[in-house]
């Protein structure tokens, strides 16, 4: 349970610089996170605010947490992003999660 409250927290927070348009500090709060915590993150989040939470995250960064999310949030995210956006995170991720890309239902 400390998970959700955790995680609830952690939206309350987001939320409340993302109402505030306070991008610097979101982009600070999200290099603190791991991927798995940010993927949960936005699968908490409004569907279109995940494209621009996404977009303040490094190249690495959003390699690895779009690995991390699963695939219904993988779509949903990929309809938010352009195809130069969906290009860099496929650079960035391995052969197998690329492939698996392909797959989603």
């Amino acid at each position: 349970m400390p998970e959700k409250t955790s995680t609830f927290t952690l939206e309350k927070t987001v939320t409340a610089l993302w109402e505030k348009k306070r991008f610097g500090s979101l982009r600070d709060l999200l290099a603190t996170l791991q991927p798995v915590q940010i993927a949960g993150l936005l699968e908490g989040l409004p569907e279109e605010t995940r494209p621009i939470l996404f977009r303040l995250l490094s190249k690495e960064a959003a390699a690895e947490t779009f690995v991390e999310m699963d695939a219904e949030l993988q779509e949903a995210l990929i309809r938010g992003l352009t195809d130069k956006e969906l290009k860099a995170i496929v650079d960035e991720i391995s052969m197998d999660d690329a492939a698996d890309l392909f797959f989603l239902p």
